[in-house]
């Protein structure tokens, strides 16, 4: 979990501080020992088809995503101990819980992801809404 990374989705920047988890380690820690995120915060995990609770003290929000970014299915307060599976999806980003409701994330909505050095052009550069 290198530089932070934002996401922007409907036209908006919906998280500021979203760590990327890309390698056999990062992964499989995932957010094991970590406080509960905050609504700016996030990990996007990739590859991944699924994610899973063990060990995990807190609920979080799941958002299955394609390659491209576009949203597959929608995990809302995924409690601990609990898992979820998308075969569909190529990454998965974890959010505060309520994450998904606050944002207004659906199926079909694309997200697309920015280094943090290339934040100040994207927020100046608003996003279409693709279903």
């Amino acid at each position: 979990m290198r530089e932070y990374t934002h996401v922007y989705g409907a036209g908006r920047l919906l998280a500021d501080k979203v760590m990327t988890a890309d390698n056999l380690w990062l992964r499989g820690r995932g957010l094991l020992g970590r406080k509960p995120l905050t609504m700016n915060e996030g990990l996007l995990i990739k590859p991944c088809k699924g994610v899973h609770m063990f060990g995990m003290r807190h609920c979080i929000d799941v958002v299955f995503l394609t390659d491209d970014g576009v949203i597959t299915k929608l995990e809302a307060r995924l409690p601990p101990m609990g898992f979820s599976i998308c075969l569909h999806a190529c990454q998965a980003l974890e959010l505060a819980p309520g994450g998904i409701d606050h944002f207004g994330l659906s199926v079909g909505m694309r997200l697309t992801f920015c280094a943090s050095a290339n934040a100040e052009i994207m927020s100046s550069d608003p996003l279409p809404f693709e279903p």
